[in-house]
C-alpha cells in the first residue's frame, strides 16, 4: 500500500533530542471508543516527564517501546508492516512558547525504510481556560476548577494551585497549578492523576536515523490524517 499525502508538508533535518527529566507524573487515561456503547471503555496509562523548561507526554507504552528500540538499535526491516500505526503512538513536548506533537500516525512507508513521523507546533494562548471560583478536593489536593473549549469539546479541568507546575495531561497546559484531574462534559475522555514522583531520568526522541520528520500545520496535519484513513479503506475494500 503506497500512502500519497496530498497537502504540502516540509522534510525536517533528522536531529536526536535528549531531555533529563527530574519529575514523573502518571495519569490514566480513559475514552470511550464508541459515544454509543458505554461498555467500549478503554483506559491506558500515560506519563508526563517533567523539568523546569520542558515537558514530555506520552503512554507508558510507548515509552518502554522506545526504551527497548533504542538500546537495541532497531533497524527499520525489523518493523512489521507498512501504513498507520496506533493514534496513541504520538509524542507531546510543551516548552515556553510552543507545544509540538510528533505523530507517527502515517506509520512505515511502502519500502519498509522510513518511519514517517508528523510534526506540528501550536501556541500555548490556543487554550482559552476560564477560571472559577470552584474548589474541589482532588487525589489529596484541593483542586480550583477552570473551563475549556478545545478540539469540540467542552472540558473541565481540576488544578492543584499548592503544586506550581503549569502543565497537565496531552497538550492542556497554562493553568496556574499542575492538572490533577480533566475530563470533557460528555465523559468520552478523562485524565486523572495516579502517581507523581522525583526520578533522574534521560529520554531520547527521534533517536533513529531512519525517523523522517515532516513538518505541517496543524490544520493540514488533520487533513493527510483523514486523507490516509480514506485510502487504508479503499485499499482494505479491493479484492484480493
Amino acid at each position: 500500500m503506497v500512502m500519497v499525502l496530498l497537502l504540502p508538508q516540509t522534510i525536517i533535518a533528522q536531529q536526536k533530542q535528549m531531555f533529563h527529566f527530574g519529575l514523573l507524573i502518571t495519569y490514566s487515561m480513559s475514552y470511550q471508543k464508541d459515544s454509543n456503547d458505554v461498555q467500549s471503555v478503554r483506559k491506558l496509562p500515560m506519563e508526563l516527564l517533567v523539568n523546569d523548561s520542558v515537558s514530555l507526554f506520552r503512554s507508558i507504552k510507548k515509552a518502554r517501546k522506545d526504551s527497548v528500540d533504542y538500546y537495541s538499535e532497531k533497524e527499520p526491516n525489523m518493523i512489521s508492516v507498512p501504513g498507520p500505526v496506533s493514534k496513541f503512538e504520538y509524542q507531546i513536548v510543551k516548552k515556553k512558547g510552543a507545544v509540538t506533537t510528533y505523530d507517527p500516525v502515517f506509520g512505515m512507508g511502502p519500502d519498509l525504510k522510513e518511519l514517517v513521523i508528523g510534526v506540528y507546533q501550536e501556541d500555548p494562548d490556543f487554550l482559552p481556560w476560564q477560571i472559577t471560583a470552584d474548589t474541589l478536593t482532588k487525589a489529596g489536593f484541593l483542586c480550583q476548577k477552570a473551563t475549556l473549549d478545545f478540539a469540540g469539546r467542552h472540558w473541565t479541568a481540576w488544578f492543584a494551585p499548592e503544586i506550581p507546575i503549569s502543565d497537565g495531561p496531552y497538550k492542556f497546559c497554562g493553568l496556574p497549578g499542575l492538572i490533577i484531574s480533566m475530563s470533557d462534559v460528555k465523559g468520552y475522555w478523562r485524565f486523572d492523576l495516579m502517581e507523581m514522583k522525583k526520578v533522574q531520568c534521560e529520554v531520547a526522541i527521534n533517536f533513529q536515523d531512519w525517523y523522517r520528520l515532516k513538518q505541517f500545520e496543524k490544520k493540514t496535519f488533520s487533513w493527510n490524517v483523514k486523507i490516509m484513513k480514506a485510502m487504508c479503506l479503499l485499499f482494505l475494500r479491493q479484492p484480493a
